[in-house]
């Protein structure tokens, strides 16, 4: 069923997340959301790309991070689904 694939789907993205960001289960909320959304968009190999990010998340430096998630080429691609991820990233700073 469609549900069963979602679920498989987003099991996918959460162990990716956790293989890019070591300590993801121990970041809050809406961060792990956060990232889980742009990695369910882009995949592992993409998200790997965002070293500046996957450092500012390791630093727990939010409004760094919203600013590396801006000065990208998936910022400029999918500028809805960006701008709505880096409000919510924004509003933790």
């Amino acid at each position: 069923s469609v549900a069963e694939l979602f679920a498989k789907d987003i099991g996918w993205t959460i162990s990716d997340c956790q293989k890019l960001v070591p300590d993801f289960d121990m970041l809050p909320e809406e961060i792990r959301l956060i990232l889980a959304n742009m990695m369910f968009n882009m995949g592992i190999n993409r998200m790997s790309k965002f070293q500046r990010l996957l450092a500012a998340i390791e630093e727990r430096s939010w409004s760094k991070a919203a600013d590396e998630m801006l000065d990208s080429k998936w910022a400029t691609q999918v500028p809805a689904r960006s701008g709505r991820l880096v409000a919510r990233m924004r509003a933790l700073a």
